[in-house]
């Protein structure tokens, strides 16, 4: 489960499914789905301040890699799409999302103090 992942600093990768006509889930289905499970669980783990990463085609010619926040999904165009919401993130894996991936630096820092107050959260 996300938020178990989430209050021990661990990433999660959701690999979106297969619909029953053989089209797959997009990324915005996917936050969709989470802001409702959200909504209805109230466990605050979909917040503004959760940065998402969200890939597109990985392996193909045309795959994609962004990152943005779960209130801002980019479109990512043809499917299959993959979601990785990052846990705790070592100095590399920042290095890596701000200069490779582009990523806000303020939204990686946003993220980090977001992580952290899910792993001090009483259980």
């Amino acid at each position: 489960m996300l938020s178990d992942n989430l209050s021990r600093g661990l990433h999660t990768i959701l690999l979106l499914d297969i619909k029953d006509n053989g089209d797959f889930m997009s990324v915005n289905e996917a936050v969709e789905l989470l802001k409702r499970m959200e909504s209805a669980s109230k466990m605050g783990v979909i917040s503004s301040e959760l940065m998402v990463i969200y890939a597109a085609r990985i392996g193909w010619d045309n795959q994609s890699i962004k990152v943005s926040t779960i209130d801002d999904v980019p479109d990512m165009g043809d499917t299959p799409h993959t979601i990785v919401i990052p846990g705790q993130l070592n100095p590399v894996e920042e290095d890596y999302l701000v200069n490779v991936l582009g990523a806000n630096e303020e939204l990686v820092r946003r993220h980090e103090r977001f992580i952290d107050k899910m792993i001090k959260r009483p259980s």
